[in-house]
Order: C-alpha cells, then structure tokens, then sequence
C-alpha cells in the first residue's frame, strides 16, 4: 500500500465508544465536551478556538504541526439540529477529531493536520464557510486537502463519490482494501451538503466521507427522536475510526 509503514496509535475500542457516549443535544454541552476530549487527547498548545458572532459557538482547531508547510484539513461539525438527538449527525464525526489527533500524534508528520470541528453547519454552514473566508492568502495556498467527516457509525463507511476527489477516494479503496474494511460508493438524489462543499471554489481537493445512504436519511432532523444511541452500530463506528486514522497517514505519505 505505501512505500514506508504507516505508524499510527490504535486505540482500544472502549475509548471510542466512551467519547461517542458524550453525545448531548445541547450544542454548548457539545462544545465543552470536545474541548475537554482535546485537552485529553494531548492538544494543549495547538488547541484554540475561532469566533465569528457574538451569538455563534465558536469553530474548535487543534493542530498537529508536521516537518513542512502543506496542510490537511480534517473537519466535522459539532452541531445539532434543533429537533434532533443528533447523534450520527454529526456527534459521530466530532467525536472522532481527538481520537484521530491522538492515533496521528506520536510519530512525525510530513503535513500539518488541522482538526477542525465547525459549528454553525445546520445554519447553512456558517462556521464552515467563515472558516474558508478568513483563511490568510498564504494558508490557503498550503491547502493539500480537506477530509471532511459527517454522520459516521449507522452503517459500513462510504464516500460522496460525486462530490469528493477522485484521487483522495482511490487512496481511500486502496487503504480500506488492505485493511479488509468495508467501504461503500454513495450518491444522493435529494438536496445534501456538508461542511467540505465550503472549500469548492478553492479548488482544494476534498472528500466527504459518511455512512448515510438514501434510505437513511429519514434519521436526520428526526423530530420523533431517531437519531439516538440506540441506532448507532458501534462495531462499524470502530472500523470507520481504523480506517480513517491509517487513511490520514497514507495521505500523509501520498500528498
């Protein structure tokens, strides 16, 4: 698969499943919970936090310095609709930004990693797209990639095939297919977005990343509680969380 080993830190399982249990329908509770799962995954003088309105949460950053200048950005929002438990969407990925800050952390890095946590993504991506917009001319230029993460653990991990670089996702294949995980094309017939979209006309390649499908969406801004605990799959969960941390090394090595 690659040329040199991929050193990453796996986690047990039980630290996964735990930060996922965090999961709260209040999105200042979400806040607070990632910033302390940040300060507990070692991102203490990386760690700051991105204001944008008085009445916003703010965007949450933890940087994992590496040897040069290109960047990878990998992001998830923390937020919740109004009407839903939001645990898939998008506790899910939020929770996984520290676990794969820490599975990358202890070997050297050729990229800089940004974990990024958006808030403000049910509110037509704001925090997402004021992200974008106050990048500093000479960030953006480093921009390698951005590896966005939404609604993870429902079922095996896919990948936004149409809306994701075609590159990005074959070293995705090639990772999953070594790993002997699960990895599934999607497409969407209705009107979707995610966080990665707000990075399009920066022409800086992108995936999303999810394991939502068409049947599924019935679970999102689920008024009647659908979007709880109980539906998420926790054994996939896992495997999305292997995949990605080794995923984010290959990149590392490829980009």
């Amino acid at each position: 698969m690659a040329q040199e080993p991929l050193t990453t830190t796996k986690l047990d399982a039980s630290v996964i499943q735990d930060r996922l249990a965090l999961a709260s329908k209040n999105n200042r509770e979400r806040h607070d919970a990632l910033v302390r799962l940040f300060q507990q995954a070692g991102c203490d003088g990386g760690f700051s936090e991105q204001s944008y309105g008085k009445w916003s949460l703010p965007n949450l950053l933890c940087t994992l310095k590496g040897e040069g200048s290109a960047t990878i950005v990998v992001g998830a929002h923390y937020d919740t609709h109004q009407r839903s438990q939001g645990v898939v969407d998008n506790w899910s990925g939020a929770a996984l930004l520290p676990s794969l800050f820490q599975s990358l952390k202890n070997s050297p890095r050729k990229h800089t990693f940004l974990f990024v946590s958006f808030s403000g993504q049910e509110q037509r991506m704001v925090g997402s797209r004021y992200f974008v917009y106050y990048l500093h001319a000479e960030d953006r230029k480093h921009l390698a990639a951005i590896v966005n993460l939404d609604s993870l653990g429902l079922a095996a991990t896919n990948v936004w095939v149409s809306h994701s670089d075609k590159q990005l996702a074959q070293w995705l294949i090639a990772v999953a297919n070594t790993l002997k995980l699960p990895l599934n094309p999607a497409e969407y017939q209705r009107q979707v977005t995610t966080d990665s979209e707000s990075f399009a006309d920066l022409k800086v390649p992108r995936i999303a990343i999810s394991s939502i499908d068409p049947s599924s969406f019935r679970i999102l801004h689920s008024g009647a509680g659908a979007d709880q605990m109980s539906i998420v799959k926790q054994d996939e969960y896992y495997k999305t969380y292997h995949l990605l941390s080794v995923y984010l090394a290959y990149l590392d090595q490829k980009l």
